[in-house]
């Protein structure tokens, strides 16, 4: 009877350390689409209900050769330099994972002056996060409708186009802590037995 104790309790142990590190979340940046924003506020709306977490993990989706992600300082984040990222991937879509808590900044290295950049504040270790909420069909109170400011800085090519993006995939995040729990079951069941 105490092997089987023994077992059982360690078979508990298992289990609560297999749901402990397991509720990292993946979100696809700007609900599917890492392109020009129709507005300078979109990506920083997009982010603002969203409780980032150490491995959470961001997708940028985008096609590669249109756009980039590139990690950078406060500062470049500001001036858009983007002449010593901490990491860039000039391939779509990115899967970049938040390893550290704090503020990140993020750029695509060819349109960030056209407002194509967003800033996360990763607060825990552990996940927390909520699906983003949809975006407003209507202003902010106390502003008044307009056309986004022309762009500053280079024009786009061309043959390059600032489409709307598609609409929004259903969910903004995924959560894998039920699959790695379930893993832990059969040692628990046999130490049952």
């Amino acid at each position: 009877m105490g092997g089987k104790m023994i077992l059982m309790i360690l078979a508990v142990a298992a289990a609560a350390i297999g749901f402990r590190g397991s509720d990292a979340a993946t979100y696809s940046v700007g609900n599917g689409a890492w392109s020009i924003p129709t507005s300078n506020s979109a990506y920083s709306d997009w982010a603002k209900n969203i409780k980032f977490a150490v491995g959470d993990v961001l997708t940028f989706n985008f096609t590669t050769g249109a756009h980039t992600v590139a990690e950078v300082n406060k500062k470049d984040y500001d001036s858009c330099n983007v002449g010593s990222p901490i990491l860039i991937d000039n391939n779509g879509p990115a899967n970049i994972t938040l390893k550290s808590t704090g503020p990140h900044y993020f750029v695509c290295t060819i349109h960030c002056a056209q407002g194509q950049k967003l800033t996360v504040n990763v607060t825990s270790a552990g996940s927390t996060s909520s699906p983003p909420s949809p975006p407003k069909s209507s202003p902010a109170p106390g502003s008044t409708p307009s056309s986004p400011p022309p762009p500053t800085g280079s024009s786009p090519s061309p043959g390059s186009s600032t489409s709307t993006p598609p609409p929004p995939p259903p969910s903004g995040a995924t959560s894998v802590s039920i699959f790695s729990g379930l893993m832990f079951l059969p040692i628990f069941l046999a130490a049952l037995l």
